[in-house]
């Protein structure tokens, strides 16, 4: 059953190009060569601090693996300076309940 990642965090708005860099020229391919991912999003409200990256999973257990995984602390070191003081991610799990966009094949 497919599963979604959610991981909210707070970037210091003066870092924002700087974030959004890293993830076009580094973070983004760490992804894509997640096995199991099927899409991947970084999300963020305008003029604000607030981010969240949203994963689309094969499987919850695809996803754990990759929790589990070098790629995630890759990820996470890669923007660790452009984090505000209490912005490190917070995940959050959710089961996909009913489908109704083709989440099924992954996007490279």
């Amino acid at each position: 059953m497919t599963f979604i990642r959610m991981a909210r965090w707070k970037c210091r708005v003066s870092r924002d190009p700087e974030a959004l860099r890293l993830w076009e020229e580094r973070v983004l391919a760490i992804w894509r060569a997640q096995p199991g991912l099927l899409h991947v999003h970084l999300l963020g409200r305008d003029g604000s601090d607030e981010r969240m990256t949203l994963s689309v999973w094969e499987s919850e257990a695809a996803c754990a693996a990759f929790v589990e995984s070098e790629a995630l602390h890759e990820i996470a070191s890669a923007y660790e300076h452009v984090y505000t003081a209490d912005g490190r991610p917070t995940p959050n799990g959710w089961t996909v309940l009913t489908d109704d966009w083709p989440v099924t094949a992954p996007v490279r």
